[in-house]
């Protein structure tokens, strides 16, 4: 009998991989509705990390050339040192998730108090 291991092999579609890794890394935040996040000792494997950065390279192809200048040049860095892939769709998770779903409000990607604080800054700059 063979043992069981931590790992989850998905046999969803790439685009589907990275959406549960977006809601894995998010902290269970409801970003993708009906995608649920992988519970917490379910690692990736290395084959699912690949799919992902495949399918993130395939995104980034379609990003524009002018407005996405940053998250295409970060891309182009990945694997070199101190340049992960969580660390990638961390930080350019709004424009991933923009890329990923048009159609989606980008507003519940961030966080009620930094928008809080952004709204105060601006009315202090009105004022």
């Amino acid at each position: 009998m063979r043992k069981r291991t931590n790992l989850m092999i998905s046999e969803s579609s790439p685009s589907h991989l990275l959406k549960e890794y977006i809601q894995f890394l998010s902290y269970n935040r409801a970003i993708f509705p009906g995608i649920k996040p992988r519970p917490w000792g379910q690692d990736f494997s290395r084959s699912e990390l690949d799919l992902i950065q495949l399918e993130l390279s395939r995104l980034v192809d379609r990003a524009n050339d002018k407005t996405d200048q940053l998250l295409i040049r970060t891309f182009n860095r990945l694997g070199q040192p101190g340049f992960h892939l969580h660390w990638f769709v961390i930080q350019f998770q709004a424009d991933i998730v923009r890329l990923l779903t048009p159609s989606i409000d980008l507003s519940t990607l961030y966080d009620p108090v930094l928008a809080a604080v952004s709204l105060t800054i601006e009315q202090v700059e009105y004022l």
